[in-house]
Protein backbone atom coordinates (compact mmCIF):
# COMPACT_ATOMS: atom_id res chain seq x y z
CA UNK A 1 0.00 0.00 0.00
CA UNK A 2 2.60 2.46 0.78
CA UNK A 3 4.28 1.83 -2.61
CA UNK A 4 1.29 2.61 -4.37
CA UNK A 5 1.11 5.69 -2.22
CA UNK A 6 3.99 7.12 -3.41
CA UNK A 7 3.34 6.28 -6.74
CA UNK A 8 0.19 8.45 -6.60
CA UNK A 9 2.02 11.51 -4.49
CA UNK A 10 4.68 11.34 -7.60
CA UNK A 11 2.16 11.58 -10.33
CA UNK A 12 0.46 14.68 -8.46
CA UNK A 13 0.73 17.41 -11.17
CA UNK A 14 3.29 19.83 -10.59
CA UNK A 15 3.98 18.44 -7.29
CA UNK A 16 7.13 17.22 -7.51
CA UNK A 17 8.91 15.09 -4.70
CA UNK A 18 7.87 16.16 -1.14
CA UNK A 19 11.32 16.44 0.57
CA UNK A 20 12.79 18.44 -2.62
CA UNK A 21 9.56 20.93 -2.13
CA UNK A 22 9.30 20.97 1.24
CA UNK A 23 13.84 21.76 1.02
CA UNK A 24 12.85 24.79 -1.61
CA UNK A 25 9.95 26.49 0.97
CA UNK A 26 11.88 26.28 3.57
CA UNK A 27 14.98 27.98 1.48
CA UNK A 28 12.18 30.99 0.53
CA UNK A 29 11.81 31.41 4.02
CA UNK A 30 14.66 31.02 5.76
CA UNK A 31 16.67 33.55 3.35
CA UNK A 32 15.51 36.79 4.44
CA UNK A 33 15.57 35.74 8.16
CA UNK A 34 19.15 35.54 7.64
CA UNK A 35 19.19 38.74 6.47
CA UNK A 36 16.56 39.81 9.55
CA UNK A 37 19.25 38.32 11.87
CA UNK A 38 22.48 40.46 9.71
CA UNK A 39 20.05 43.68 9.74
CA UNK A 40 18.22 43.88 13.61
CA UNK A 41 21.46 44.76 15.79
CA UNK A 42 22.43 47.73 12.73
CA UNK A 43 18.38 48.97 13.25
CA UNK A 44 19.23 49.07 17.00
CA UNK A 45 22.64 50.89 16.24
CA UNK A 46 20.94 53.45 14.05
CA UNK A 47 17.41 54.06 15.24
CA UNK A 48 17.59 52.78 19.06
CA UNK A 49 15.48 50.22 20.69
CA UNK A 50 12.59 52.46 20.85
CA UNK A 51 11.87 53.23 17.21
CA UNK A 52 12.36 49.52 17.02
CA UNK A 53 9.80 48.77 19.06
CA UNK A 54 7.62 50.83 17.64
CA UNK A 55 8.41 49.00 13.65
CA UNK A 56 7.70 45.55 15.76
CA UNK A 57 4.45 46.73 16.79
CA UNK A 58 3.07 48.42 13.41
CA UNK A 59 3.93 45.29 11.60
CA UNK A 60 1.80 43.32 14.40
CA UNK A 61 -0.74 45.27 13.96
CA UNK A 62 -0.18 45.14 9.67
CA UNK A 63 -0.03 41.47 10.74
CA UNK A 64 -3.63 41.03 12.38
CA UNK A 65 -5.27 42.32 10.35
CA UNK A 66 -4.35 39.80 7.49
CA UNK A 67 -7.38 37.80 8.56
CA UNK A 68 -9.31 40.87 6.08
CA UNK A 69 -7.74 38.53 2.99
CA UNK A 70 -11.04 36.74 4.75
CA UNK A 71 -9.19 33.30 4.12
CA UNK A 72 -9.44 33.99 0.10
CA UNK A 73 -5.88 32.73 -0.18
CA UNK A 74 -6.46 29.77 1.27
CA UNK A 75 -9.60 28.72 -0.07
CA UNK A 76 -7.84 29.09 -3.54
CA UNK A 77 -5.29 27.02 -2.60
CA UNK A 78 -7.55 24.14 -1.49
CA UNK A 79 -9.91 24.79 -4.69
CA UNK A 80 -6.87 24.89 -7.10
CA UNK A 81 -5.29 21.54 -5.84
CA UNK A 82 -8.51 20.04 -5.92
CA UNK A 83 -8.96 21.06 -9.50
CA UNK A 84 -5.62 19.48 -10.49
CA UNK A 85 -3.57 22.89 -10.79
CA UNK A 86 -3.83 25.92 -13.10
CA UNK A 87 -4.83 23.74 -16.57
CA UNK A 88 -8.27 23.15 -15.10
CA UNK A 89 -11.34 24.97 -17.28
CA UNK A 90 -12.92 26.63 -14.19
CA UNK A 91 -9.10 28.03 -12.84
CA UNK A 92 -9.15 31.26 -14.33
CA UNK A 93 -13.23 32.03 -12.59
CA UNK A 94 -11.91 31.14 -9.51
CA UNK A 95 -8.20 33.01 -9.28
CA UNK A 96 -10.18 35.82 -11.00
CA UNK A 97 -12.58 35.84 -8.46
CA UNK A 98 -10.23 35.46 -5.61
CA UNK A 99 -8.20 38.26 -6.98
CA UNK A 100 -11.67 40.51 -6.55
CA UNK A 101 -12.60 39.53 -3.58
CA UNK A 102 -9.04 39.95 -2.10
CA UNK A 103 -9.18 43.58 -2.92
CA UNK A 104 -12.50 44.85 -1.76
CA UNK A 105 -12.01 42.88 1.32
CA UNK A 106 -8.45 44.70 1.64
CA UNK A 107 -10.07 48.26 0.99
CA UNK A 108 -13.02 47.21 3.64
CA UNK A 109 -9.56 46.72 6.09
CA UNK A 110 -7.56 49.21 5.38
CA UNK A 111 -10.79 51.88 6.18
CA UNK A 112 -10.57 50.18 9.81
CA UNK A 113 -6.85 49.55 10.08
CA UNK A 114 -6.17 53.34 9.68
CA UNK A 115 -8.02 54.80 12.41
CA UNK A 116 -7.30 51.98 15.06
CA UNK A 117 -3.91 52.09 14.61
CA UNK A 118 -3.46 55.43 15.01
CA UNK A 119 -5.48 55.27 18.32
CA UNK A 120 -3.00 52.54 19.47
CA UNK A 121 0.44 54.52 18.36
CA UNK A 122 -0.55 57.71 19.55
CA UNK A 123 -2.50 56.76 22.81
CA UNK A 124 -1.56 52.93 24.11
CA UNK A 125 1.85 52.88 23.85
CA UNK A 126 4.80 54.55 26.27
CA UNK A 127 6.81 56.47 23.88
CA UNK A 128 9.07 58.89 24.37
CA UNK A 129 6.97 62.69 23.97
CA UNK A 130 9.72 63.32 21.12
CA UNK A 131 8.79 60.73 18.60
CA UNK A 132 5.38 61.20 18.27
CA UNK A 133 5.71 63.43 15.29
CA UNK A 134 7.14 60.43 13.59
CA UNK A 135 4.14 58.24 13.89
CA UNK A 136 1.81 60.73 11.20
CA UNK A 137 2.00 58.73 8.11
CA UNK A 138 1.83 55.09 9.27
CA UNK A 139 -1.92 54.72 10.14
CA UNK A 140 -2.36 56.24 6.15
CA UNK A 141 -0.19 53.73 5.06
CA UNK A 142 -1.22 51.25 6.79
CA UNK A 143 -4.73 51.29 5.32
CA UNK A 144 -2.97 51.38 1.91
CA UNK A 145 -1.06 49.03 2.38
CA UNK A 146 -4.17 46.29 3.02
CA UNK A 147 -5.57 45.88 -0.21
CA UNK A 148 -1.72 45.02 -1.28
CA UNK A 149 -1.55 42.14 1.46
CA UNK A 150 -4.82 40.76 1.00
CA UNK A 151 -4.45 40.07 -3.01
CA UNK A 152 -1.08 38.76 -2.60
CA UNK A 153 -2.82 36.27 -0.35
CA UNK A 154 -4.63 34.94 -3.13
CA UNK A 155 -1.35 35.40 -6.15
CA UNK A 156 0.60 33.42 -3.34
CA UNK A 157 -2.14 31.24 -2.81
CA UNK A 158 -2.09 30.71 -6.52
CA UNK A 159 0.99 29.77 -7.41
CA UNK A 160 0.93 27.24 -4.18
CA UNK A 161 -2.34 25.61 -5.29
CA UNK A 162 -0.49 24.48 -9.08
CA UNK A 163 2.58 23.72 -6.60
CA UNK A 164 4.54 26.21 -8.58
CA UNK A 165 6.94 26.19 -5.47
CA UNK A 166 9.99 27.95 -7.31
CA UNK A 167 7.82 30.88 -8.69
CA UNK A 168 6.23 31.49 -5.37
CA UNK A 169 9.18 31.25 -3.33
CA UNK A 170 11.28 33.44 -5.90
CA UNK A 171 7.98 36.10 -5.65
CA UNK A 172 8.75 35.82 -1.88
CA UNK A 173 12.09 36.22 -1.39
CA UNK A 174 11.91 39.34 -3.61
CA UNK A 175 10.06 40.93 -1.23
CA UNK A 176 11.03 40.30 1.82
CA UNK A 177 14.56 41.19 0.62
CA UNK A 178 13.36 44.54 0.05
CA UNK A 179 11.31 44.57 3.07
CA UNK A 180 14.40 44.33 4.77
CA UNK A 181 16.78 46.84 2.96
CA UNK A 182 14.63 49.42 1.83
CA UNK A 183 14.44 51.01 5.33
CA UNK A 184 17.65 50.10 6.72
CA UNK A 185 18.94 52.23 3.67
CA UNK A 186 16.81 55.07 4.39
CA UNK A 187 18.13 54.59 8.05
CA UNK A 188 22.21 54.31 7.63
CA UNK A 189 21.19 57.45 5.57
CA UNK A 190 19.93 59.26 8.07
CA UNK A 191 16.58 59.44 7.72
CA UNK A 192 14.95 57.47 10.45
CA UNK A 193 11.74 58.30 10.95
CA UNK A 194 9.47 55.81 11.61
CA UNK A 195 6.72 56.94 8.80
CA UNK A 196 9.00 57.06 5.71
CA UNK A 197 10.71 53.95 7.06
CA UNK A 198 7.49 52.53 7.05
CA UNK A 199 6.72 53.39 3.72
CA UNK A 200 10.18 51.99 2.05
CA UNK A 201 9.35 48.39 3.50
CA UNK A 202 5.72 48.25 1.94
CA UNK A 203 7.13 49.11 -1.35
CA UNK A 204 9.23 46.03 -1.07
CA UNK A 205 5.97 44.34 -0.28
CA UNK A 206 4.42 45.98 -3.73
CA UNK A 207 7.11 44.94 -5.84
CA UNK A 208 6.69 41.53 -4.71
CA UNK A 209 3.06 41.96 -5.71
CA UNK A 210 4.23 42.62 -9.22
CA UNK A 211 6.80 39.88 -9.54
CA UNK A 212 4.11 37.54 -8.28
CA UNK A 213 1.07 38.43 -10.17
CA UNK A 214 3.31 37.36 -13.56
CA UNK A 215 4.22 34.59 -12.58
CA UNK A 216 0.19 33.70 -11.59
CA UNK A 217 -0.33 35.10 -15.00
CA UNK A 218 1.86 32.29 -16.31
CA UNK A 219 0.98 29.29 -14.43
CA UNK A 220 -3.10 30.29 -15.20
CA UNK A 221 -3.30 30.70 -18.52
CA UNK A 222 -7.27 32.18 -18.65
CA UNK A 223 -5.96 34.99 -16.82
CA UNK A 224 -4.06 36.45 -20.06
CA UNK A 225 -7.40 36.81 -21.27
CA UNK A 226 -8.30 39.05 -18.19
CA UNK A 227 -10.07 38.82 -15.22
CA UNK A 228 -13.43 37.00 -14.78
CA UNK A 229 -15.78 37.09 -11.47
CA UNK A 230 -18.17 33.80 -11.25
CA UNK A 231 -20.45 34.26 -8.53
CA UNK A 232 -20.98 30.44 -7.69
CA UNK A 233 -17.15 30.22 -7.58
CA UNK A 234 -17.36 33.44 -4.89
CA UNK A 235 -19.91 31.85 -2.46
CA UNK A 236 -17.50 28.69 -2.65
CA UNK A 237 -14.58 30.50 -1.35
CA UNK A 238 -16.82 32.73 1.07
CA UNK A 239 -17.76 29.52 2.63
CA UNK A 240 -14.20 27.76 3.01
CA UNK A 241 -12.71 31.19 3.69
CA UNK A 242 -14.77 32.16 6.53
CA UNK A 243 -13.79 29.37 8.58
CA UNK A 244 -10.13 29.65 7.67
CA UNK A 245 -10.34 33.74 8.30
CA UNK A 246 -12.09 32.89 11.91
CA UNK A 247 -8.92 30.62 12.77
CA UNK A 248 -6.26 32.65 11.18
CA UNK A 249 -7.20 36.00 12.64
CA UNK A 250 -7.39 34.36 16.49
CA UNK A 251 -4.59 32.28 15.35
CA UNK A 252 -2.02 35.51 14.69
CA UNK A 253 -3.90 37.36 17.43
CA UNK A 254 -2.96 34.57 20.22
CA UNK A 255 0.51 33.89 18.63
CA UNK A 256 1.55 37.75 19.08
CA UNK A 257 -0.62 39.39 21.60
CA UNK A 258 1.84 39.30 24.17
CA UNK A 259 3.89 41.99 22.67
CA UNK A 260 1.30 44.58 22.51
CA UNK A 261 -0.27 43.94 26.16
CA UNK A 262 4.03 44.00 27.32
CA UNK A 263 3.82 47.58 24.95
CA UNK A 264 0.83 48.70 27.19
CA UNK A 265 1.22 47.63 30.46
CA UNK A 266 4.75 47.68 30.80
CA UNK A 267 7.52 50.09 28.61
CA UNK A 268 8.62 50.12 24.79
CA UNK A 269 12.00 48.65 26.52
CA UNK A 270 10.47 45.92 27.74
CA UNK A 271 8.70 45.27 24.29
CA UNK A 272 11.91 44.87 22.49
CA UNK A 273 13.69 42.91 25.24
CA UNK A 274 10.47 40.25 24.78
CA UNK A 275 10.40 41.02 20.92
CA UNK A 276 13.92 39.82 20.17
CA UNK A 277 13.35 36.15 21.63
CA UNK A 278 9.83 35.96 20.63
CA UNK A 279 10.54 36.72 16.89
CA UNK A 280 13.20 33.81 16.63
CA UNK A 281 10.74 31.71 17.58
CA UNK A 282 8.34 33.36 14.94
CA UNK A 283 11.02 32.63 12.59
CA UNK A 284 11.72 29.18 13.79
CA UNK A 285 8.71 28.34 12.55
CA UNK A 286 9.63 28.42 9.21
CA UNK A 287 10.47 24.47 9.52
CA UNK A 288 7.30 23.50 9.55
CA UNK A 289 5.65 26.16 7.87
CA UNK A 290 7.77 24.58 4.52
CA UNK A 291 6.23 21.15 5.14
CA UNK A 292 2.87 22.90 5.66
CA UNK A 293 3.25 24.74 2.44
CA UNK A 294 4.11 21.82 0.82
CA UNK A 295 1.63 19.53 2.39
CA UNK A 296 -1.54 21.24 2.30
CA UNK A 297 -2.53 21.30 -1.08
CA UNK A 298 -1.83 17.74 -1.30
CA UNK A 299 -4.00 16.94 1.37
CA UNK A 300 -6.72 18.43 -0.68
CA UNK A 301 -5.95 16.69 -3.80
CA UNK A 302 -5.79 12.75 -1.98
CA UNK A 303 -8.17 10.62 -0.94
CA UNK A 304 -9.17 10.15 2.79
CA UNK A 305 -7.05 7.00 3.24
CA UNK A 306 -3.80 8.19 1.12
CA UNK A 307 -3.99 11.70 2.99
CA UNK A 308 -3.83 9.63 6.33
CA UNK A 309 -1.05 7.90 5.15
CA UNK A 310 0.88 11.21 4.46
CA UNK A 311 -0.35 12.49 7.45
CA UNK A 312 0.98 10.01 10.11
CA UNK A 313 4.46 9.46 8.44
CA UNK A 314 5.00 13.11 8.72
CA UNK A 315 3.97 13.79 12.23
CA UNK A 316 6.54 11.24 13.33
CA UNK A 317 9.03 13.08 11.01
CA UNK A 318 8.31 16.39 12.43
CA UNK A 319 8.09 15.44 16.06
CA UNK A 320 11.58 14.60 15.82
CA UNK A 321 12.81 17.60 14.10
CA UNK A 322 10.93 19.79 16.91
CA UNK A 323 12.91 17.89 19.44
CA UNK A 324 16.03 18.58 18.22
CA UNK A 325 15.36 21.76 17.47
CA UNK A 326 14.12 23.07 20.41
CA UNK A 327 17.23 21.04 22.72
CA UNK A 328 19.88 22.46 20.50
CA UNK A 329 17.86 26.05 21.32
CA UNK A 330 18.20 25.47 24.85
CA UNK A 331 21.76 25.23 24.67
CA UNK A 332 22.81 27.72 22.45
CA UNK A 333 20.25 30.64 22.62
CA UNK A 334 22.03 32.20 25.51
CA UNK A 335 25.21 32.69 23.71
CA UNK A 336 24.04 32.96 20.56
CA UNK A 337 21.61 36.40 22.04
CA UNK A 338 24.80 37.47 23.82
CA UNK A 339 26.83 37.29 20.90
CA UNK A 340 23.79 38.64 18.29
CA UNK A 341 22.77 41.73 20.55
CA UNK A 342 25.15 41.99 23.01
CA UNK A 343 26.16 40.23 26.82
CA UNK A 344 24.21 42.52 28.76
CA UNK A 345 20.95 42.48 26.58
CA UNK A 346 21.45 38.36 26.20
CA UNK A 347 21.45 38.10 30.02
CA UNK A 348 17.78 39.62 30.28
CA UNK A 349 16.79 37.91 26.95
CA UNK A 350 18.14 34.81 26.67
CA UNK A 351 16.27 33.31 30.10
CA UNK A 352 12.37 33.93 28.15
CA UNK A 353 14.20 32.63 25.23
CA UNK A 354 14.29 29.38 27.04
CA UNK A 355 11.18 29.99 27.95
CA UNK A 356 9.59 30.43 24.92
CA UNK A 357 11.63 27.47 23.14
CA UNK A 358 9.25 25.27 25.25
CA UNK A 359 6.19 26.74 23.28
CA UNK A 360 8.20 26.25 19.96
CA UNK A 361 8.11 22.54 20.51
CA UNK A 362 4.51 22.39 21.03
CA UNK A 363 4.07 25.12 18.36
CA UNK A 364 5.79 22.60 15.39
CA UNK A 365 3.88 19.52 16.15
CA UNK A 366 0.91 21.26 15.73
CA UNK A 367 1.76 21.85 12.01
CA UNK A 368 0.95 18.68 10.86
CA UNK A 369 -3.08 18.82 12.17
CA UNK A 370 -3.09 22.00 11.01
CA UNK A 371 -2.09 21.27 7.34
CA UNK A 372 -4.57 18.21 6.93
CA UNK A 373 -8.05 19.39 8.83
CA UNK A 374 -7.41 22.92 6.67
CA UNK A 375 -6.58 20.42 3.85
CA UNK A 376 -9.83 17.99 3.98
CA UNK A 377 -11.96 20.97 4.25
CA UNK A 378 -12.24 21.31 8.16
CA UNK A 379 -10.91 24.76 8.87
CA UNK A 380 -14.12 24.84 11.17
CA UNK A 381 -12.19 22.65 13.70
CA UNK A 382 -8.53 25.13 13.82
CA UNK A 383 -11.31 28.27 14.40
CA UNK A 384 -13.37 26.49 17.05
CA UNK A 385 -9.72 25.70 18.78
CA UNK A 386 -8.33 28.82 18.49
CA UNK A 387 -12.19 30.30 19.78
CA UNK A 388 -11.48 28.29 23.04
CA UNK A 389 -8.14 29.43 23.25
CA UNK A 390 -9.03 33.22 22.88
CA UNK A 391 -11.39 33.17 26.08
CA UNK A 392 -8.97 31.83 28.55
CA UNK A 393 -5.89 33.16 26.99
CA UNK A 394 -6.33 37.11 26.66
CA UNK A 395 -7.41 38.14 29.89
CA UNK A 396 -4.98 35.29 31.42
CA UNK A 397 -1.93 37.38 29.84
CA UNK A 398 -3.39 40.60 30.53
CA UNK A 399 -3.43 39.97 34.19
CA UNK A 400 -0.52 37.84 34.44
CA UNK A 401 1.81 40.56 32.24
CA UNK A 402 0.55 43.30 35.29
CA UNK A 403 1.77 41.10 38.07
CA UNK A 404 4.59 38.90 36.81
CA UNK A 405 5.99 40.90 33.79
CA UNK A 406 8.09 39.01 30.95
CA UNK A 407 8.66 35.79 32.75
CA UNK A 408 4.62 35.29 33.44
CA UNK A 409 3.96 36.67 29.67
CA UNK A 410 6.51 33.81 28.16
CA UNK A 411 4.71 31.05 30.44
CA UNK A 412 0.93 31.99 29.23
CA UNK A 413 2.70 32.04 26.19
CA UNK A 414 3.40 28.54 26.43
CA UNK A 415 0.60 27.00 28.07
CA UNK A 416 -1.64 28.02 25.31
CA UNK A 417 0.51 26.69 22.31
CA UNK A 418 0.38 23.40 24.75
CA UNK A 419 -3.54 24.01 24.55
CA UNK A 420 -3.46 24.42 20.91
CA UNK A 421 -1.56 21.64 20.01
CA UNK A 422 -3.81 18.93 21.66
CA UNK A 423 -6.88 20.14 20.67
CA UNK A 424 -6.08 20.09 16.77
CA UNK A 425 -4.36 16.73 17.41
CA UNK A 426 -7.86 15.62 18.66
CA UNK A 427 -9.73 17.04 16.23
CA UNK A 428 -7.98 15.53 13.46
CA UNK A 429 -8.16 11.86 15.67
CA UNK A 430 -4.76 11.72 16.32
CA UNK A 431 -5.16 10.70 20.20
CA UNK A 432 -2.56 7.81 19.94
CA UNK A 433 -0.15 9.57 17.73
CA UNK A 434 -0.26 12.44 20.60
CA UNK A 435 0.84 10.29 23.18
CA UNK A 436 3.87 8.91 21.36
CA UNK A 437 5.30 12.75 21.53
CA UNK A 438 5.66 12.18 25.55
CA UNK A 439 9.32 11.50 24.96
CA UNK A 440 10.53 14.68 22.90
CA UNK A 441 8.55 16.36 25.65
CA UNK A 442 10.01 14.44 28.39
CA UNK A 443 13.59 15.38 27.03
CA UNK A 444 13.00 19.25 26.31
CA UNK A 445 11.42 19.94 29.87
CA UNK A 446 14.86 17.84 31.38
CA UNK A 447 16.63 19.89 29.58
CA UNK A 448 15.31 23.12 30.22
CA UNK A 449 15.92 22.68 34.11
CA UNK A 450 19.15 22.02 33.45
CA UNK A 451 19.59 25.08 31.60
CA UNK A 452 17.81 27.08 33.31
CA UNK A 453 18.62 26.65 36.66
CA UNK A 454 22.59 25.84 35.84
CA UNK A 455 23.35 28.02 33.35
CA UNK A 456 26.03 26.29 32.20
CA UNK A 457 29.28 27.98 30.33
CA UNK A 458 29.92 28.11 26.75
CA UNK A 459 32.24 24.97 26.64
CA UNK A 460 29.27 22.82 27.87
CA UNK A 461 26.31 23.99 25.96
CA UNK A 462 28.61 23.75 22.58
CA UNK A 463 29.68 19.90 23.56
CA UNK A 464 25.75 19.19 24.66
CA UNK A 465 24.85 20.87 21.32
CA UNK A 466 26.90 18.07 19.42
CA UNK A 467 25.46 14.81 21.99
CA UNK A 468 22.05 16.25 20.69
CA UNK A 469 23.17 16.26 17.46
CA UNK A 470 24.31 12.36 17.70
CA UNK A 471 21.77 11.41 20.11
CA UNK A 472 18.89 12.81 17.53
CA UNK A 473 20.49 11.69 14.42
CA UNK A 474 20.17 7.99 15.59
CA UNK A 475 16.50 8.52 17.01
CA UNK A 476 15.67 10.26 13.62
CA UNK A 477 16.10 6.63 11.77
CA UNK A 478 14.84 4.81 14.31
CA UNK A 479 11.24 7.01 14.22
CA UNK A 480 11.75 7.55 9.76
CA UNK A 481 11.58 3.91 10.68
CA UNK A 482 8.48 3.41 12.50
CA UNK A 483 6.12 5.79 10.30
CA UNK A 484 7.07 3.77 7.52
CA UNK A 485 5.85 0.60 9.63
CA UNK A 486 2.38 2.48 11.06
CA UNK A 487 1.66 3.78 7.13
CA UNK A 488 1.52 -0.07 6.21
Amino acid sequence: MLMAVKARLTRLRGGGDLLASTVLNFLGLALPILLQLATVPVYLKVIGPERYAVLSLTWLLLGNFSFFDLGFGRAVTSRLAALGGGGSDHAGALVGTGMVLSVVAGALGGVVLAPLSWAVLNHMLNLPPGMRGELTWIPVLLGLAMPVLTLLSVVSGTLQGCQRFLEWNLGQLTGAVLYQLFPLILAVGGLYGVSGLVAAALLGRFISLVVLGWFCRRAVAALRQGLRFDRAEARGLFRFGSWITVGSTLGTLLWSIDRLFIGMRLTATAVTTYTIPSNLMERAIIIPGALFNTLFPRFAALEEGEARVLLSVNVHRLAVLATLVVLVGLLLVRPFLELWIGVSFGAQSAPLGEILLIGLWFSFNSFIPFAFLQGRGRPDVVAKACMAQAVVYLPLQWAVIGHFGLTGAAWVWVSRLAAHTILLFRGAGLNALLMRLTPGLLLVVILFLGVHTLTPGLGVRLAGAVAVLGIMTAWAVRAGMMGARSSR
